[in-house]
Order: structure tokens, then sequence, then C-alpha cells
């Protein structure tokens, strides 16, 4: 004799549909969200915004002449 058939063990894991068809782990869920507030450093970056212009950021398109 062979011995018994394996079990067969549902390893399947809950997740979330969201609206457009995404699927997160539900029980990994908890990761997902530390990682997001870990970019919320309170520091702002990037250039100031008085410092965005045409002059200093513009490109030239020649079609909207």
């Amino acid at each position: 004799m062979a011995g018994a058939p394996p079990t067969v063990v549902d390893m399947s894991v809950p997740t979330f549909t969201l609206n457009n068809g995404v699927e997160i782990p539900a029980l990994g869920f908890g990761v997902f969200h530390a990682a997001i507030d870990a970019l919320d450093t309170g520091v702002r970056g990037g250039p100031e915004p008085e410092a965005i212009t045409r002059e200093n950021y513009g490109i030239d398109i020649p079609e909207a002449d």
C-alpha cells in the first residue's frame, strides 16, 4: 500500500476587491497601510509653489502658438 492520499488544504487568502477590480489581501492590509503611512514624514518635498513658473519649468509647445 502506498499510503493515504495527501490532504488538500485550502491555502487561499481572503481578499477585498476594490471597485476597479484590484484585490487586496485582507490579512496583509496592515502592512500596506503602514507603508503608506511611512510616506507621510511631515516634511514637505519638492520646490516651493512660488517657484513653479513658466520661466523655471515651462516647455515650449510650438503647436500651441
